[in-house]
């Protein structure tokens, strides 16, 4: 991948399943803004942020996307922070269980 235009596009044709293309989608757009962001913070108010604080402001901002852009979304932050693939399986599950009724 050489530009946004095609992660954009790779990323639109994760799973088969657009409820299970969510999460990672979400990954990926949230570490792209955070990225975009500490650049912009860098290059115009020459604040650096570091690695591990990019990584802590990713996990944060795409945890309060999913958290209150979805509905009946009940994944915890402790959760989140360990796995934020946990939502894919939980999803994964109660859809299962929907398909089997």
């Amino acid at each position: 991948m050489y530009n946004v235009e095609e992660m954009v596009k790779y990323v639109a044709q994760w799973g088969t399943f657009s409820k299970k293309r969510k999460t990672p989608t979400s990954i990926c757009y949230g570490t792209t803004w955070s990225i975009w962001k500490a650049r912009c913070d860098w290059i115009f108010k020459k604040l650096r942020t570091s690695p591990p604080k990019l990584a802590d402001l990713v996990k944060s901002i795409v945890f309060r996307w999913i958290k209150h852009r979805r509905d009946r979304c009940n994944i915890s932050w402790i959760d989140w922070c360990v796995s934020p693939f946990t939502i894919i399986r939980k999803g994964r599950s109660s859809l299962r269980g929907l398909i089997h009724k």
